[in-house]
């Protein structure tokens, strides 16, 4: 269990720190303040990121605040291949940077 939360709380500070990093780029570029959609994308492409986007943001944050009740869609992974996981994302986020 206590493995569970050192996780959960790595993928809530990844998931921040990814956050931080895509606004900071966004205000730096000046499209922060742009339209959500742009005319080019076609209404099918908006359609489909609505449809599959929508319901993986509450997942995710289900996961986050509940996760017992989504405990049935974890697989079962050794620690060390989990700690790996964390690595990568802690050094993908600074090649971000």
């Amino acid at each position: 269990m206590a493995e569970d939360v050192f996780f959960r709380t790595a993928f809530v500070v990844l998931f921040t720190m990814l956050t931080i990093i895509r606004a900071y780029y966004k205000i730096k570029a000046g499209v922060f303040r742009e339209k959500l959609f742009s005319k080019i994308e076609g209404i099918h492409i908006i359609f489909v990121r609505d449809v599959l986007g929508i319901p993986l943001l509450i997942a995710t944050f289900r996961y986050i605040i509940y996760p017992e009740e989504v405990s049935s869609f974890s697989i079962e992974i050794p620690d060390g291949l989990r700690l790996f996981g964390v690595f990568l994302g802690a050094i993908s986020l600074a090649l971000l940077v």
